[in-house]
């Protein structure tokens, strides 16, 4: 597991959360503090076993981490696109929103438009237009990463003006 920042990160750690011992598992979290924004960004990488029981434990444990870690009322976006998520969510006890390609879903993305070079889409929140944005990345799954990352910095009172310049110039890692 990693978590890349540009920003420092203020704390980290790794909770082992293996229950096979041929199947090790690990819950990376860790605390960024970005310019101009608080509160502080809470991270979490988590890749789970693929077997079930493993499974429903390492959820747990993520739900533990948040309940405990992540401050009530700092930004908690989930992918609802992944019902695991969703559980982990709810059973943190923490308000939370939700991205995807799921009709229900508060984050949304519509108009994807594949020019050769890259893809433009509009976010939506409660289908309400936020913004329109680029990206030189191709794929679904960069789309709803591209996605996740615009709700979240709407959410921390960033401006489309201010996300689509860092949008359209993202790489990739």
């Amino acid at each position: 597991n990693a978590i890349l920042s540009r920003f420092p990160i203020l704390t980290e750690h790794n909770q082992d959360v293996t229950h096979l011992r041929f199947d090790k598992r690990g819950l990376l979290h860790c605390a960024v503090k970005l310019p101009r924004l608080e509160p502080l960004l809470h991270c979490v990488c988590v890749h789970l076993s693929l077997f079930a029981r493993s499974r429903r434990l390492q959820l747990d444990a993520l739900a533990g981490r948040i309940e405990d870690l992540v401050p009530t009322g700092a930004p908690l976006l989930v992918c609802s696109d992944f019902p695991a998520a969703l559980d982990v969510a709810r059973t943190a006890g923490k308000p939370f929103a939700t991205f995807g390609f799921r009709n229900d879903t508060e984050w949304q993305v519509q108009d994807v438009i594949d020019d050769g070079k890259g893809l433009s889409f509009t976010v939506t929140r409660n289908q309400k237009e936020v913004g329109r944005f680029t990206t030189p990345l191709l794929g679904r799954m960069n789309i709803r990463n591209a996605l996740g990352v615009s709700a979240l910095c709407a959410e921390l009172g960033l401006s489309t003006a201010e996300i689509a310049p860092g949008m359209a110039s993202f790489l990739g890692v």
